[in-house]
């Protein structure tokens, strides 16, 4: 569905708003417990930087597990959560930071594609709707102005 004129500037509002929500959400750091370890062949947590990368990462912390909880399943016997370290990190602090560096993967993304659609966005602004905006973001401005 194509935007008429008139929505092309709630659109550019609304996405900014969006982005300056996600920006804010980017600036409360994470500290990554595992980035001075390193599992051979993937890296760590913090390091990869994909998608694809941390989906291996996790498999491949998990491979024993799937097969030993599936065989435990299949004898009836029921087998408390292990606490196995990797790396001097319990594999849950693992799981952890492979979610945390999704989710920021993802608002990565998201930041990415906000961005191209503002810039189109802002192109295909009217000239009345950009006057508009210029006008609106000096506003506190032209207030100090009257004053004097």
């Amino acid at each position: 569905m194509a935007l008429s004129r008139t929505q092309v500037k709630e659109k550019l509002v609304k996405a900014n708003e969006m982005l300056e929500k996600l920006n804010e959400d980017c600036e409360q750091e994470f500290q990554f417990r595992t980035s001075s370890k390193y599992i051979p062949g993937y890296g760590t947590p913090s390091e990869i930087g994909s998608k694809e990368g941390l989906v291996k990462l996790y498999a491949h912390l998990n491979k024993d597990n799937a097969e030993f909880d599936s065989a435990a399943r299949e004898l009836g016997v029921e087998i408390p959560e292990s606490d196995d370290k990797i790396q001097g990190f319990p594999k849950k602090v693992w799981i952890d930071e492979i979610k945390r560096k999704l989710t920021i993967l993802t608002r990565e993304d998201k930041i990415e594609k906000l961005e191209r659609t503002i810039e189109i966005l802002k192109e295909n602004l009217s000239d009345d709707d950009r006057f508009a905006m210029d006008m609106d973001s000096i506003e506190d401005g032209l207030g100090i102005l009257d004053e004097e």
